[in-house]
């Protein structure tokens, strides 16, 4: 049986107490039975088959009973509307074709089961009103062709250690699932449409798919979950209305995910977190209240040639990435930054159009590390690029036109290079103050210049470099220590009655925007700096929302592979975010 999002499976009983060989109810003859009447009625019974047979009806015949039982090969239904259900045991080559099911029996679990059955086709089958799953296949070979499920609350479509092809289907109104796949292999969607589920209308777990031509939409959670799955293929799909996330990619997954149309989304039209990889090209993204595509936890993503826009924060996002290559894409209307990389190891930005941003074109923050070649920006809002919190941004032989304060803004310890970039339309070349190293070199209309000694030639000037007299003290009140953290973001940058004021008011972080819901002093279990579980490593680490502290970089990876808790207080759900000193 299908439960929430996982698969349980129950044994059905090979015989029940009620059972009663099909020879015994119906007229037959050379492996053949035509059914005449309109109705038989076998409530209660379960119907043996144990012998090659065809059933067919020339006037659309009920059959009425508990469940029919199929322990041959070669068994086929053809034409006929079923009140229970039928289970292939070991069957392989059979069929159900011009079927329709209702009230499937919940000792079988679905309207149709197959187990350990190869070469099962379902072709043109109606399921609906029942209490069970619609269909449920384990260890088979199955086709599904122009199969219709329709208002169940359960799974409509539940897959365990499968090969399926499954075509021209439609899958709608469930309060779980449209389709959930676990274990499985060489599993085929394609020209289906899943619909109006409370759970992701496509759900597969450690399993190997491709789904192409599909349209998913009116779905409260995500539109399709991947979770420990490789090799999975997503293409040419339409993805609409969304509650969560179109795509979600998650725990290792990694995907192809191409030519699809995804728009009014309440999340991100793509997202990928937990170690996973990604190629996302020829999209087109829209309307979508969270960036676009977000590459999160440790993942490696390739970007390119996707169309985004009108998207209410950024672009593209990266955090805590891995590795992020976006190319060739074009990113407008945008109420945020085109791209945002913050807590990344490395982020290549090479050849993309970035056109009408609110705040600017692409920013680096958070210790990230960020190249940036041959963009085109066109009214980017107020820079072209932000480089702050530690980042290192380096910029060479972009073109930009119309960013209304600056180029480049640097701050609180961004750093970066920029080279033979094409401005036109821009006040300025940068602005900011920041201890972290810059340099300035061969962008059109302005000087050379740099605050590194060590840098300084005959025509590069270099400028006084700026220091910070107010570090470690609140950015806001410039009096009292930093002392508290924000949620979620995890940014040290106030002290406790500055913050209240910014929780108090409903404002976001000054340095990444992001809501504030709450604040935390943090609590750290010792107080030699070291971290708590490995003993060697420097203590780098929140977990929020308890706010403990203690712990290393390293350690809290291996730890949230396995578990959602505070290895100190098992509080859950909870997440962990690096401290950021380079403020």
């Amino acid at each position: 049986m299908i439960a929430g999002n996982e698969i349980e499976i129950e044994e059905s009983p090979i015989k029940k107490n009620n059972s009663e060989d099909y020879k015994n109810l119906f007229d037959h003859k050379e492996n053949q039975i035509t059914l005449n009447e309109d109705k038989y009625d076998f409530s209660g019974k379960e119907i043996l088959v144990g012998e090659p047979i065809k059933i067919t009806s020339r006037n659309r015949s009920k059959i009425i009973c508990d469940r029919i039982l199929v322990t041959s090969p070669s068994v086929d239904f053809e034409g006929i509307d079923f009140v229970g259900s039928i289970v292939f045991r070991n069957s392989p080559d059979c069929s159900i074709k011009n079927c329709t099911f209702v009230q499937g029996d919940p000792g079988s679990g679905a309207c149709i089961v197959t187990t350990l059955s190869d070469n099962i086709t379902l072709e043109n089958v109606r399921i609906s009103d029942s209490i069970t799953s619609g269909i449920f296949c384990e260890m088979s070979t199955c086709k599904l062709t122009n199969v219709h499920v329709e208002g169940l609350d359960d799974t409509h479509l539940g897959v365990c250690s499968c090969i399926l092809h499954i075509s021209d289907c439609t899958f709608n109104s469930s309060k779980r699932n449209g389709i959930h796949i676990l274990k499985s292999q060489d599993i085929i969607i394609e020209n289906t449409t899943v619909s109006n589920t409370v759970y992701p209308a496509i759900f597969l777990i450690n399993s190997n798919v491709r789904v192409r031509k599909c349209k998913v939409f009116s779905v409260e959670q995500n539109g399709i979950t991947l979770n420990n799955s490789e090799n999975v293929t997503i293409s040419d799909c339409v993805i609409t209305d969304i509650g969560a996330s179109a795509i979600s990619v998650c725990f290792g997954s990694d995907a192809i995910i191409e030519r699809n149309d995804i728009h009014s989304i309440n999340g991100n039209a793509i997202y990928v977190s937990d170690a996973s990889q990604v190629i996302v090209r020829n999209n087109i993204l829209k309307e979508n209240k969270y960036p676009a595509v977000a590459i999160l936890n440790d993942c490696k993503g390739k970007v390119y040639e996707n169309e985004i826009s009108n998207i209410r924060r950024s672009g593209i996002c990266a955090r805590g990435a891995a590795e992020v290559e976006a190319r060739n894409n074009s990113i407008s209307i945008i109420d945020e930054c085109g791209i945002s990389v913050s807590d990344t190891i490395l982020a290549h930005l090479d050849e993309n159009k970035i056109f009408k941003c609110k705040i600017g074109g692409i920013e680096a923050y958070n210790d990230s590390k960020c190249y940036a070649n041959n963009n085109h920006f066109e009214d980017v809002g107020d820079y072209a690029f932000l480089s702050y919190a530690g980042a290192y941004l380096e910029a060479k032989s972009n073109k930009i036109n119309m960013a209304a304060k600056a180029m480049v803004q640097l701050k609180w310890k961004g750093s970066g290079q920029f080279y033979d970039n094409s401005i036109n339309d821009c006040p300025s070349m940068y602005e900011g103050e920041t201890t972290g190293e810059f340099l300035f070199y061969g962008n059109s209309g302005f000087k050379n210049v740099t605050n590194c000694i060590e840098k300084q030639t005959a025509d590069i000037e270099f400028v006084i470099p700026y220091v910070d007299t107010h570090q470690s003290l609140c950015l806001k009140c410039q009096k009292n220590p930093r002392d508290c953290f924000f949620q979620i973001c995890g940014h040290r940058v106030y002290c406790q009655k500055c913050a209240q004021e910014v929780l108090d008011k409903h404002e976001s972080c000054p340095l990444c925007r992001f809501c504030v819901d709450a604040i935390t002093t943090g609590f750290s279990p010792t107080e030699d700096n070291e971290c708590i579980i490995c003993s060697s490593n420097k203590a780098e680490c929140i977990v929020m929302p308890c706010g403990h502290m203690g712990f290393c970089n390293d350690c809290m990876k291996k730890w949230y592979t396995t578990s959602s808790a505070c290895p100190f207080c098992r509080v859950e759900p909870s997440f962990y975010k690096k401290i950021i000193t380079e403020i």
